[in-house]
């Protein structure tokens, strides 16, 4: 932490909101969505489901959701010291570093959307999804709770 200050000095003003802010923001709610989905396939919980490939996507995706973004985001701080290859484009590769991570959190949202292992159809009757996207979803993941 005494590290990440000496470096830093004056730019934490901006990085630790701006963490804050990527946290609450994407992080948050792709664990809840993650939560809320889990939550749905433990209610409806047979073994078959852990033969499912999308299953393990799925809780892949999860887990990424929440690591990918805080990681990226750590990313950062190397960017300001001296003595770094990038010190002259610090600004422009933390906004790029920013950007990549909303761009991740979506794409991480979409491929949990469409792997979740419990398929519902259009008469409410729940099936497995042996392949990720395949049968394509009907509906969003947040109504079934």
């Amino acid at each position: 932490m005494n590290n990440l200050v000496s470096r830093m000095k004056a730019d934490l003003i901006w990085y630790v909101p701006l963490s804050v802010a990527v946290a609450i923001l994407l992080v948050v709610p792709n664990l809840v969505n993650g939560y809320d989905t889990a939550a749905f396939v433990l209610r409806q919980f047979s073994w078959t489901v852990l033969t499912s490939p999308a299953t393990y996507l799925f809780l892949a995706c999860v887990f990424a959701s929440a690591y990918l973004p805080l990681r990226l985001m750590l990313m950062i701080p190397p960017q300001f010291h001296p003595g770094s290859k990038r010190y002259g484009e610090r600004y422009i590769v933390s906004f790029v570093i920013v950007i990549g991570v909303a761009v991740t959190c979506s794409i991480l949202q979409s491929i949990m959307w469409g792997s979740c292992p419990l398929a519902v159809d259009q008469g409410g009757s729940v099936h497995i999804r042996l392949l990720p996207f395949l049968p394509w979803p009907d509906s969003e993941p947040t109504g079934w709770v």
